[in-house]
C-alpha cells in the first residue's frame, strides 16, 4: 500500500472520508458525523496522528531500540496491531488494521 492508500484506509476507521488530495500531498478529509472538512495527514503530522490514536483508543510503546508497537487494550490484554520504525506509521498501520476488521464485520 502506498501512503495515499494508507491514509484513505485509516480515515475509514475514524469515519472520515478523503475527498481531495492537495498539491502538497495532504489529504482533505470530511468528518462524516459532523460534516466538518479539514487537512489531514497522520503520517507526517504528529497532531493528526495523536488525534487518530485517541479516537481509536490506541497506545504506542517502544519495542526495542528502533521499533514502535501500536497496541489496543482488549479485555485487559494489550493486542499489538502494528509495529514500525516510525511511530506515526505504526499508528496508521494499526488504524488500517482496525478498518479492515470493521469492514469484515460489516460484510
Amino acid at each position: 500500500m502506498n501512503n495515499r492508500e494508507l491514509i484513505k484506509q485509516a480515515a475509514k476507521a475514524t469515519k472520515f472520508t478523503i475527498f481531495l488530495w492537495r498539491w502538497d500531498g495532504v489529504a482533505m478529509a470530511r468528518n462524516m458525523e459532523t460534516g466538518k472538512e479539514f487537512p489531514w495527514n497522520p503520517l507526517s503530522n504528529d497532531a493528526d496522528n495523536r488525534r487518530l490514536q485517541i479516537k481509536l483508543g490506541l497506545g504506542l510503546i517502544p519495542v526495542n531500540e528502533n521499533k514502535w508497537a501500536c497496541i489496543k487494550k482488549v479485555k485487559d490484554q494489550n493486542i499489538t496491531l502494528a509495529t514500525d520504525i516510525n511511530p506515526n506509521y505504526a499508528v496508521v498501520l494499526a488504524a488500517v488494521e482496525i478498518s479492515k476488521q470493521k469492514g469484515s464485520e460489516n460484510e
